[in-house]
């Protein structure tokens, strides 16, 4: 007999090994084979045995060992002996494919990302479990096998005390496992029946020779008694009824959470496995599917593993997806209809125009024209018309309700390119057609003829002379709005001028195509020009490369508004939106045909004077795109030797770089100039204007795209399909962009409805803020309530009262402001004589305390002022000596409001190390002196009260000391060093029985020593319950759950974790946020956590693997395949993962 059977894999026998090794040093029997053994019946048979004898099942459940021949046979021979089975997970497996006996088990898991001793304990744990049962068990099963393999010889049954025990045994079993077998039941059956055989033979033999003495007797006793022993066997036979009833009711709630359980487990593992699935769906861009199988991780357990797999999902593209699906050829045609609730797509060779509901992404109409190369499309400005352009066959138009065509314009063309567009008022349509003009052998032009149709009908109003076009892109030659045309008209009598190219002499009209008129003519000129119109059309910018000007005209007046020098080698220029600025792009270094250093300047169009020089693009700048309100520049730049390439973005009113992203391709601004989308690398990205952070990214690279910007959809063509994709931020419940230079802090209102947020707005050429930023959002909705205006420099803090309706701030303006939330109106302002380090509200809201981090040292104290009239009560002066070494690093309220209590540190001037110190919020008596010697280091720390204000508990930033003080005696409770580590932060409990910790270690020596970075100690005793391992650096922030149970932490690794505080299990971890997190708090309900970061962003995020999943489904666009269904849920009935 042995302790344990190991069944493995082949693969696994690293694994095999170590098992075998742990469980002899626990003094553990083990029966394992290590040879390679072909499974002959003779080698087979030899683990049978071994099976039959041993007392425990181990069965190491990898990826190899559930699809393993051998392992199955083994499984299958443990079960029909009712062996205890325990299954030892080594890596992630297919519950699926998981041997039936084991996936209804338990599970102990030992993987590579779990501890192995907690796994060693508990498979030694499970080993001795009723230990002397289950060996009884192998003992009676192997006495039954030998009497089964003898053809049930009778010297192999069970007598006397043997069989009094094996009885006494299997009567127990009720709530045993492993169960007793059908052959050890029959066994013992035998065994009794043969002992009273012998028992009745031995009985008539012995008993004849007294048979007539005794006769009379006993018949005269039995008919006395018999009906009391009637009785008496009635009544036992209720008993055992009743008895065998609840014995029998037991064993079903048994083995009905026997069942659950197994239930629970499998769901488990198989919830760990769709999870493991999701990043390796990621890795291989298949986003739609990882969505899928995050959400149906989540349904089967609420897991870390099911909560990380989703926010990696929505950390990888935050976006949902319509695809538009049907045309046979690429598609080269794209539109939104004015109203946003329509698509149109147009192929150039399979000829159709298609019809979409932009909700839904189901096909309304195909329009089928019986004509080829479709080049555009274009929905009439009511959008119930639209017109497609065809290159060699003319205009069509049709009706975008019923998709009946409405009239044709039969133009029989040879130019090779054609484009057509409404009027602002959907009455008539340009038609622009370009024809390439052969002038001599070395020499040809673009002849670009404007015809104007009747909307309506189709008729021709009339016709715009042919003209020279070949002087940029169509967009250079109609304005923004499309209304006017510039041509350029060409005057016979050219000049041959080098290489003998033609060089004729042309005049610029600007004509409003929708009634015909000039409205500007331009000077004559015969050299090439490039032109460009200013946002409002109202100004003309052309350069000429003969005297290197650029030149500004007022088209209504025509007046000549600049004239701008090109100095060195230019590349291009544009107008910012007003068109007070002009932008010329200028190459500094180019030894060869390559640039490797340009620069950008702006000129002023009024005074015609340079204003800014933008430096240091190393490379050549590939373009330039305004922001819409002029306020940002993109600049994106590459480098055709290093390869590389970014896009710079500038404040255009101070002309300095806030942000750089990585990626040089094509830049839009949106309507609001807070977001710029780029393409680049294969995805979509949406970064923020004024930081250069990255908002939102999807894994396309389409060939157009027309990005609505009103609900952030992106229209993309991506060949035969189009994808309609929201760029709007997944998996949070709200992003909102705060504050353009950094959100600091945020707060949620009382009832959780609104969130306030404090930060800069503005910073001025030395990089000082000098607007402050104090603003109140809807949450349901994430619009802007109310902007508080009058802080001058950055809001460090801001909070609500406890009814929500007055707000309290302070700033590095020096101020402390109380303002009403409802109103805006400023209430109070505070004046103090530097920076306001913190602020908070008396418990009563009577009165209101600040304090003062003085780096001059020349101000810390602390001040008690009036909540309703702004008047100074108190002072609080705990620095003592002008020029003491000392600062203030905080200041508190007790509970009752009846004390404050501040915590100075020494920056190691004195070596006095740091000291808490108690006073009377009345008189401003000093109550209570704590001296923590600090020596000759800078120390830093802080001192916090714990619930009813008994207790003080200090801890020291350099010096790692941690530890608690009786707030009314000053003596100590416990104190405790922690070798190692920085201490930074620390919070009491809800009940105030336990203090968690938060260190940074100072070294990867210490790193490795250390138990945890996070540490919950019991508040009385100074005890370490539990240790916290995952922060991967300094822990600044701790917040509880109201019922203690959860712990949530804020890291310099940019982090936010959510902690179980009994059994130390990471439960949450949001993801990394490109700006640096500045606080963290949770909703009144802890449905939810808000989080305000330095790239100006305020963010509230879900908590609950319920919001997750429902927002992975609000984005999910489409449910799996059968093909996936079958991978995934192999025999189980198809179902949708998102209704």
């Amino acid at each position: 007999m042995t302790d344990v059977f190991i069944s493995y894999s082949r693969k696994d026998i690293p694994y095999a090994r170590l098992l075998h090794e742990v469980l002899k040093e626990h003094g553990f029997e083990t029966w394992i084979d290590w040879q390679d053994i072909p499974p002959s019946t003779d080698w087979l048979n030899e683990v049978y045995i071994a099976i039959q004898e041993t007392d425990t099942f181990i069965f190491i459940l990898s990826a190899s060992s559930t699809v393993s021949d051998i392992c199955k046979l083994e499984i299958e021979h443990a079960k029909k002996n009712n062996k205890r089975l325990i299954p030892i997970v080594i890596d992630n497996v297919n519950p699926a494919t998981v041997h039936p006996v084991l996936a209804a088990i338990n599970w102990i898991f030992s993987r590579t990302n779990d501890e192995f001793q907690p796994a060693i304990e508990s498979l030694i744990q499970a080993i001795q479990t009723d230990y002397e049962w289950v060996k009884t068990h192998t003992r009676l099963q192997i006495r039954a096998l030998e009497w089964e393999r003898t053809s049930h010889d009778k010297s192999f049954l069970l007598h006397g005390t043997d069989l009094q025990q094996a009885e006494s045994w299997i009567a127990a079993a009720a709530d045993k496992t492993p169960e007793p077998t059908l052959l050890q039941t029959q066994y013992l059956q035998a065994s009794r029946q043969e002992t009273a055989k012998r028992q009745r033979t031995l009985l008539l033999a012995a008993g004849a020779a007294l048979a007539i003495t005794v006769v009379l007797g006993v018949v005269a006793l039995i008919n006395g008694q018999r009906a009391t022993r009637n009785a008496v066997s009635l009544s036992t036979q209720v008993v055992v009824a009743q008895n065998a009833e609840a014995t029998a009711q037991q064993e079903a709630e048994i083995r009905a959470t026997q069942q659950a359980i197994a239930v629970e487990q499998r769901d488990l593992a198989l919830s760990r496995y769709f999870a493991d699935k999701v990043s390796e769906q990621i890795s291989e861009n298949n986003w739609e599917l990882a969505l899928l199988l995050g959400v149906e991780a989540g349904k089967l357990a609420d897991t870390y593993e099911s909560d990380q797999a989703l926010r990696a999902v929505f950390a990888s593209s935050s976006h949902s997806m319509t695809h538009l699906e049907g045309h046979l050829e690429n598609i080269t045609g794209l539109a939104w209809s004015p109203d946003r609730s329509m698509v149109a797509t147009a192929s150039k060779k399979d000829g159709t125009i298609r019809l979409w509901d932009a909700s839904s992404g189901e096909l309304v109409h195909l329009i089928e024209t019986e004509q080829q190369v479709v080049s555009d499309i274009d929905f009439s400005p009511d959008g119930t018309r639209i017109l497609g352009t065809f290159s060699e066959r003319g205009i069509g138009v049709w009706d975008t309700q019923t998709g009946q065509p409405l009239f044709w314009i039969p133009e029989q063309l040879e130019e090779e390119n054609a484009w057509a567009f409404w009027s602002s008022d959907g009455s008539a349509i340009l038609g622009f057609f370009e024809n390439w003009k052969q002038k001599s052998d070395n020499d040809c032009f673009t002849l670009t003829r404007f015809v104007v149709y009747d909307g309506f009908t189709g008729n021709v109003l009339y016709f715009i002379n042919d003209h020279y076009s070949d002087v940029g892109p169509i967009a250079n030659i109609l304005n923004h709005e499309k209304t006017r045309i510039l041509l350029w008209q060409r005057i016979e009598d050219g000049y041959v001028g080098p290489y003998g190219l033609s060089w004729d002499t042309f005049i610029g009209k600007v004509i409003d195509w929708q009634t015909g008129e000039v409205v500007a003519t331009l000077p004559e000129s015969y050299h090439w020009l490039y032109a460009i119109w200013s946002m409002d059309g109202s100004k003309l910018v052309l350069s000429d490369e003969d005297d290197d000007l650029i030149r500004v005209w007022e088209l209504d007046s025509g007046e000549l508004l600049a004239e701008i020098p090109l100095l060195g080698d230019y590349h291009a220029f544009s107008l910012n939106p007003s068109g007070s600025q002009i932008l010329v792009e200028q190459c500094d270094d180019k030894p060869t045909s390559v640039c490797f250093e340009s620069s950008i300047h702006i000129w002023d169009v009024r005074t015609s004077e340079e204003v800014a020089v933008l430096r240091g693009f190393p490379g050549e700048i590939l373009d330039t795109d305004w922001s819409p309100d002029g306020k940002w520049l993109a600049v994106a730049y590459w480098h055709r030797v290093l390869k590389t390439g970014s896009t710079q973005i500038w404040d255009a009113q101070v002309w300095r770089k806030v942000g750089e992203y990585q990626g040089y391709g094509s830049n839009e601004w949106d309507a609001d100039s807070n977001h710029i989308l780029s393409i680049y690398d294969g995805q979509t990205f949406i970064w923020e204007s004024a930081t250069g952070s990255l908002s939102a990214i999807a894994p396309f690279d389409p060939d157009f795209y027309i990005w609505d910007q009103a609900d952030g959809k992106i229209l993309m063509r991506m060949k035969r399909i189009a994808r309609l994709v929201s760029m709007q931020p997944a998996g949070e419940k709200l992003m909102l962009n705060a504050h353009r230079q950094g959100a600091y802090w945020s707060a949620l209102h009382p009832s959780g409805q609104y969130v306030l947020t404090s930060g800069c707005e503005m910073i001025n050429n030395a990089g000082s803020c000098q607007q402050g930023g104090l603003l109140t959002w809807d949450v349901a909705t994430g619009q802007l309530m109310r902007t508080f205006e009058g802080h001058l420099s950055r809001i460090t803090r801001a909070y609500w009262n406890r009814t929500g309706d007055q707000i309290l701030s302070i700033s590095w303006d020096k101020t402390a402001r109380v303002w009403d939330a409802n109103s805006g109106d400023q209430l109070l302002i505070i004046q103090h004589p530097t920076s306001v380090t913190g602020a908070s509200w008396s418990p009563d809201e009577s009165k209101i305390l600040t304090y003062l981090h003085d780096l001059t040292h020349q101000n810390n104290n602390a001040y008690i002022w009036d909540a309703h009239s702004g008047e100074l009560l108190l002072t609080i002066s705990p620095v003592e000596g002008i020029y003491s070494s000392e600062e203030l690093g905080d200041a508190s309220w007790s509970p009752d409001g009846s004390k404050v209590l501040t915590y100075l540190f020494d920056m190691g001037l004195k070596g006095i190390g740091s000291r808490a110190q108690v006073w009377d919020a009345q008189t401003g008596e000093e109550l209570l002196r704590l001296e923590l010697g600090g020596g000759s280091q800078s120390v830093t720390g802080d001192a916090l009260w714990n619930q009813d204000g008994s207790l003080i508990y200090l801890y020291e930033y350099t010096t790692s000391m941690v530890g608690v003080w009786d707030a009314n005696t000053g003596s100590e409770v416990w104190s405790t060093i922690q070798p190692g580590s920085l201490v930074n932060s620390a919070a009491w409990s809800p009940d105030g029985t336990q203090l968690a910790v938060g260190m940074g270690l100072d070294s990867l020596e210490a790193y490795l020593q250390a138990d945890g970075i996070i540490r919950i100690f019991d508040s009385q005793t100074g005890e370490v319950l539990k240790n916290l391992v995952g922060q991967t650096s300094y822990v600044r922030q701790l917040i509880w759950s109201r019922d203690g149970t959860q712990l949530m932490t804020r890291s310099d690794d940019n982090t936010i974790r959510i902690w179980n505080t009994s059994t130390g299990e990471l439960l949450r971890m949001l993801p990394m946020v490109q700006g640096g997190v500045n606080s963290v708090e949770w909703s009144p309900d802890e449905r939810y956590i808000l989080t305000s970061h330095t790239d100006g962003t305020v963010r509230i995020w879900f908590t609950e693997i319920d919001d997750l999943m429902a927002a992975a489904c609000e984005i999910a666009p489409r449910n799996m395949s059968q093909h996936e269904w079958d991978i995934y849920f192999r025999g189980e009935p198809y179902r949708r993962t998102c209704p």
